[in-house]
């Protein structure tokens, strides 16, 4: 973890910790430009395994897993959701698209990281949190 001294000599731990598990199997919902060019590479880098991507454009998604090595291409949320490989979700999507997303993956079980921006205001913003902490996840 860095430490790096505040403007009043306080040290601060700004990055975040890794987890010691990486074996977490992440499932990727959206392949588009940032997702492509950031999240993968980002994923590599740190040692993440991806285990499986949907996008509703299909060659997206086959795309990102010939590119990055993924193994699966699933043809539904649903279908990405029910494999007990996946762990956690990486939603990224549009924020109008999320509240979907975040139901059903909630709904089943899954962790989730929703990319920004979550909502498309604070109230949905507020009910995703909820959602989640009702959940579990």
């Amino acid at each position: 973890m860095s430490k790096h001294p505040s403007p009043d000599g306080i040290e601060l731990n700004y990055k975040p910790k890794l987890p010691r598990n990486k074996d977490y199997g992440i499932g990727i919902v959206g392949a588009g430009d940032i997702v492509l060019n950031a999240h993968l590479p980002a994923y590599r880098l740190a040692g993440f395994r991806v285990a499986g991507i949907y996008d509703i454009n299909r060659s997206r998604a086959v795309e990102a897993a010939q590119r990055y090595g993924i193994g699966k291409v699933y043809d539904s949320l649903e279908q990405l959701l029910k494999d007990p490989d996946i762990d956690v979700v990486d939603i990224a999507v549009p924020a109008k698209y999320q509240w979907d997303v975040v139901l059903a993956a909630a709904a089943s079980g899954k962790h989730l990281l929703c990319q920004k921006p979550l909502a498309e205001s604070y109230q949905i913003a507020s009910q995703i949190v909820e959602l989640c902490g009702r959940s579990g996840v």
